[in-house]
């Protein structure tokens, strides 16, 4: 029966996006970086061979909102503005015309990534002198821009609009840099439509639910026994988060122990327990490290400064296995390495600091 129950259980897993230039440089999230590669790929005049897609593709949505002028999709060059200036010292994000100083058709478009729509698309609609203009607020989200000549079309429909458009040229015209862009507006956008793992819950809530309440009773066992460790330990526990915690000493916040059950939680029978220096700590933290290096002798598999950064370090790490026994009954098993393993860096450290503020 349980293998019955299991079997009809199997989710859909989350798909495993590749990594993009945008991933690497840290600028996905960015609105400026966005509406730049818009504005790129918007121009026929830019190196991308895609002529007007990108451009055809925005007026494929809005057409199904309002009946667009047969005259936009006349124009063979359009000459794209970034921050075009707007009265009232205001810039709109990106502004298409037929022409660059007497325009007779042009698109406003204002562009929104999880911020929201607080700019004045009347001054913006004023400011662009033109017999025919289109208006659009494109957005991560749903927007109500407040204005009727701006339509509000979603990063989900101008992607889709895009793809079917680019199934007109050939793929060897389609660069990796529009791959990854591509990639990156599909990955901004999963979470907010009807993916299969949002499928695969509501059609089997009733069956997830008692999984998901037995998980938060694991969840619970872990935080008890996590408190009865610290107890052992002369210890005081601070829960920091969903899936770790920190033992400090009473008088004591330049180090802690911090335990991280994540992986635990997640139905692989593994506990991270280390010995982090942080706070005034860190402005001596080479002298720490050369006295936890005096430390003999090393247990099996310690890892030391596995993360660093401005405000602590994980000076000193260990991943155990856990058995059955040692679930059973977790908070001694805590509090028995921590006094094993980690005790002796986390002495010698301390030490080693209050010579220095004594």
């Amino acid at each position: 029966m349980q293998n019955k129950l299991l079997d009809s259980l199997q989710a859909p897993q989350s798909p495993q996006w590749p990594l993009t230039y945008l991933d690497v440089t840290g600028t996905g999230w960015q609105e400026n970086v966005i509406s730049n590669i818009y504005a790129f790929y918007l121009d026929a005049q830019q190196a991308h061979n895609l002529g007007n897609s990108f451009v055809h593709a925005l007026l494929d949505c809005v057409n199904k909102v309002k009946p667009i002028p047969t005259g936009y999709w006349e124009v063979k060059t359009w000459y794209v503005f970034r921050e075009a200036p707007a009265i009232r010292d205001q810039r709109i994000d990106i502004l298409l015309q037929d022409h660059p100083s007497r325009p007779q058709h042009a698109i406003i478009i204002e562009n929104k990534v999880n911020h929201w729509l607080a700019n004045n698309l009347s001054d913006y609609w004023e400011s662009v002198n033109a017999p025919l203009k289109l208006g659009i607020v494109l957005s991560l989200g749903c927007e109500k821009s407040g204005h009727p000549e701006f339509p509000n079309i979603l990063y989900l429909q101008y992607v889709e609009a895009i793809k079917n458009r680019l199934n007109n040229i050939p793929a060897a015209s389609h660069s990796s840099h529009l791959t990854e862009f591509l990639q990156h507006l599909e990955k901004l956008t999963y979470s907010r439509q009807m993916n299969d793992q949002v499928s695969f819950f509501f059609e089997r809530a009733d069956a997830i639910r008692p999984i998901l309440e037995a998980q938060e009773a694991a969840r619970q066992y872990i935080i008890h026994q996590l408190r009865d460790a610290a107890n052992l330990c002369g210890l005081t526990m601070s829960l920091n988060g969903t899936s770790y915690c920190a033992f400090y000493e009473k008088e004591e916040t330049c180090f802690a122990y911090v335990i991280s059950f994540d992986r635990l939680l997640a139905g692989h029978p593994e506990i991270v327990m280390l010995v982090q220096i942080q706070r005034e700590a860190m402005s001596r933290l080479n002298d720490l490290q050369v006295a936890r290096n005096t430390v003999f002798p090393h247990p099996e598999n310690i890892q030391f400064d596995t993360k660093v950064n401005a405000h602590w370090t994980h000076t000193a790490v260990m991943c155990y296995k856990l058995q059955t026994n040692d679930l059973k009954a977790l908070g001694q098993f805590i509090s028995q390495k921590l006094q094993t393993d980690l005790k002796p860096y986390y002495d010698k450290i301390k030490s080693t600091w209050e010579s220095f503020t004594s």
